[in-house]
């Protein structure tokens, strides 16, 4: 299997599993130094679950926007969601494209709040 992604111990994976189980990718979930890893079964799966992550992550932020959540906390989960970015980066050339297109957006949505 392939290293597909490592995320923060509180990271819940709950919504990426479901999401991943519905498109038919199936992954393992293992704790190694203080994280846990997705595995994939090949690179077609690590891409599905690089573009998973992103997808979530980016529609919990989108959320939390809407619905008011204070700055500092926004703030203080994308600072969480940059520790494991830099792995799907590896994968997945146009998960940079992306994040790096959102992430100004993201910054000056949370600039007006």
């Amino acid at each position: 299997m392939l290293r597909a992604a490592s995320v923060p111990l509180t990271t819940d994976l709950r919504s990426l599993l479901a999401v991943l189980r519905v498109q038919g990718v199936q992954v393992r979930v293992s704790e190694e130094a203080g994280e846990q890893v997705v595995w994939a079964r090949d690179e077609r799966d690590v891409e599905a679950v690089a573009q998973a992550l992103v997808a979530l992550e980016t529609a919990e932020i989108a959320v939390a926007v809407t619905i008011g959540i204070s700055q500092n906390i926004i703030k203080k989960g994308l600072k969480e969601f940059k520790v494991f970015k830099e792995d799907l980066i590896k994968f997945l050339h146009i998960e940079k494209l992306i994040f790096m297109m959102i992430m100004p957006i993201i910054q000056l949505k949370l600039e007006k709040y």
